[in-house]
């Protein structure tokens, strides 16, 4: 239900909520993506082979006075 609730809130799809967390000043928003396929790099074909993980922040709009940050699993694919 919450991750519905996030999803609208900050109008992305096909993610899956895994933390939040937040002080004063910021939000982070973990999340990770529930689509298992990706375009592979070199052939440019889909393949569900995954290379690795990696993490990168992502600054969204603010909610209020906070700004929200999004802590994105992105899956490295391979051929």
């Amino acid at each position: 239900m919450q991750d519905n609730y996030i999803q609208k809130l900050l109008n992305i799809k096909d993610i899956i909520v895994t933390n939040i967390t937040e002080n004063s000043e910021t939000i982070e928003v973990s999340i990770k993506s529930t689509n298992n396929t990706g375009i592979c790099p070199c052939c440019k074909q889909p393949t569900t082979r995954i290379h690795d993980y990696r993490l990168q922040r992502v600054r969204h709009s603010n909610i209020g006075l906070r700004q929200v940050c999004l802590l994105l699993r992105k899956k490295r694919f391979i051929c």
